[in-house]
């Protein structure tokens, strides 16, 4: 009977050891669990690749990660809370991967926020603007993309060797160690992307992968095969098919990519709806230098 008391003690007490080592190992859902305590703390951040915050103005969306301290099972333990939320003025970092957004220009506030990436170059977000940082722009081609908004990008320090693509729905900038701004407007259902050059140049070309690019490709490719059909059924004559298909193969043209067009400083170019990128003109490089 002794025996097997102090069985039925030992196996207990093997199931208690392997809950609680399943706890600290992973059971907690809302903190990245660094698996450390008595405060030691891991020498690796585990929040990952972090942009700094230069400078805050009024409301601005993003993630960001905190260190806390706290008890867990009576023990002091360390864990890297994420937070996806208005970021508070005392935070000096947000997280890549994740969307930034500042606040609306109808607010009695100016919404902007200056940011610094790995590498030390910079960039400004105006009000009513929505990015996002790829994922691991520390060690990796740093890619961002502009989904509404006003964003001024000074890529003179850093790495001036490292290549940094800026796409939109629309248009893709590709560039180095320059300074230059890209806005997206609208004009009734237009949207229009325009990039000025401040510094430099940049390579200004169309996103091929966008909706609308996809749609219209869709729309006349199926317009062409219904003409074919016409034809070949008699429908149509040969003169018509002709004229028309002329037409169709001329629509469907604009949707192709044309050689990248090359933005010098004190030029702008742009991309209106579906078109390939303007002819750059001059502009005022002196107006409305909303990030200074």
């Amino acid at each position: 009977m002794k025996k097997k008391y102090i069985l039925i003690m030992f196996t207990l007490l093997l199931i208690s050891s392997s809950s609680l080592a399943q706890y600290y190992s992973g059971g907690h859902d809302s903190l990245i669990f660094d698996g450390a305590r008595n405060n030691s703390i891991s020498e690796n951040n585990p929040c990952g690749c972090t942009i700094k915050i230069l400078k805050q103005s009024g409301m601005t969306f993003a993630t960001w990660c905190e260190k806390v301290t706290g008890k867990t099972c009576g023990e002091i333990d360390t864990f890297y809370n994420i937070t996806k939320s208005i970021v508070p003025l005392y935070i000096t970092e947000i997280l890549d991967t994740d969307t930034i957004r500042t606040g609306s220009v109808e607010s009695s506030e100016h919404h902007l926020i200056d940011l610094q990436l790995n590498d030390g170059k910079t960039l400004s977000l105006g009000p009513d603007t929505k990015i996002l940082i790829g994922k691991n722009h520390c060690t990796k081609p740093i890619d961002l993309f502009v989904y509404t908004g006003l964003v001024y990008l000074d890529l003179t320090g850093g790495d001036k060797n490292k290549t940094i693509a800026i796409r939109t729905d629309k248009g893709i900038v590709v560039n180095k160690g320059t300074r230059y701004t890209i806005e997206i407007v609208k004009e009734g259902d237009i949207s229009i992307d325009v990039v000025k050059v401040y510094d430099g140049s940049v390579t200004f070309q169309k996103n091929l992968q966008s909706k609308e690019n996809k749609k219209k490709t869709k729309d006349k490719a199926a317009e062409m095969k219904k003409l074919t059909d016409d034809f070949q059924s008699g429908k149509i004559s040969i003169e018509e098919f002709t004229k028309k298909m002329a037409e169709l193969q001329k629509d469907l043209s604009e949707t192709l990519p044309q050689n990248d067009i090359t933005v010098n400083a004190d030029y702008e170019s742009r991309i209106v709806g579906t078109e390939n990128p303007t002819e750059p003109v001059p502009f005022d490089t002196n107006e409305n230098q909303w990030w200074e």
